[in-house]
């Protein structure tokens, strides 16, 4: 997914729900989701260029601020860090920034390191 904001309180509805469907999400959860992700660590390790590393807008730190109180989040250690650095660099990529080294890297490259490593939270 995406590391920004937006995409993390998305990922905390397949988690625990949503208010509007409140009726059914027993069978619309996903407790053992993965938080996989393009992450700040993979800006140079990938070698992503600067273009693509983007300022969070205040809205956004805003709301990784409002995520960082959420009790789920606070009870999750690794994602209470993810949102900590995230706030801190207030730097935010879409994982489409990793077209930058053509169109199959995401798929061919990327992910199946990613997957091979375990690498998610």
């Amino acid at each position: 997914m995406d590391y920004d904001p937006s995409g993390v309180e998305i990922m905390t509805i397949y988690v625990l729900g949503s208010t509007a469907m409140a009726y059914d999400n027993g069978n619309l959860t996903t407790s053992d989701i993965k938080w996989l992700d393009i992450r700040p660590s993979d800006f140079d390790k990938h070698g992503l260029p600067s273009n693509v590393r983007v300022q969070m807008k205040p809205k956004e730190i805003k709301l990784v601020d409002k995520l960082l109180k959420e009790e789920f989040v606070i009870c999750k250690t690794k994602w209470h860090e993810k949102l900590t650095k995230m706030r801190e660099t207030k730097q935010k990529a879409e994982i489409q920034a990793l077209n930058c080294f053509g169109m199959d890297y995401l798929t061919n490259v990327y992910l199946p390191r990613k997957l091979q490593a375990r690498d998610w939270v």
